[in-house]
């Protein structure tokens, strides 16, 4: 194997290996979703607007229960998640959307953590590399001569 193979084969292994991490991580797990299944789903990404720190999913407050039931029954009226949250966002204000869109200020908040991998991916697949590099020595003619004297040559 040719000494430039030695030092890419390790970088494409862990190319290959965060790639299928990363693509088993996002795969859909699948099933059949229900609506309440979805009512809940969008009840996780909604703040309530009572509590400090819960979404309306887990909140036991009156409004909470409200918002469930009326998502629920929007949801039922054919009214899609993307409606549901506008109207929310719009009665409440953006702060009852826990999920930031994904334009504007939005997508650094999600675009960041993953440029950060990628970067952090690369930065250590260039650490393993040079330091690859860094270990291999070639002995000169004096250290050859040493080596020599010091066995009794």
């Amino acid at each position: 194997m040719s000494l430039s193979a030695r030092r890419i084969i390790p970088g494409l292994g862990l190319f290959v290996l965060m790639t299928v991490v990363a693509v088993w991580a996002l795969w859909p797990t699948g099933g059949k979703v229900t609506i309440n299944d979805r009512a809940r789903d969008l009840a996780a990404e909604l703040r309530c607007p009572d509590c400090e720190g819960l979404n309306v999913a887990d909140s036991t407050t009156t409004s909470a229960r409200s918002i469930r039931k009326d998502l629920l029954r929007r949801l039922k009226a054919g009214e899609d998640e993307a409606e549901i949250k506008n109207s929310y966002a719009n009665r409440y204000g953006e702060s009852i959307l826990l999920n930031p869109d994904g334009g504007g200020l939005g997508i650094l908040v999600w675009g960041l953590p993953v440029l950060l991998l990628v970067l952090g991916g690369v930065g250590i697949t260039i650490a393993i590399m040079s330091r690859s590099r860094s270990t291999r020595l070639t002995p000169t003619e004096s250290d050859r001569e040493e080596v020599k004297k010091a066995r009794g040559k």
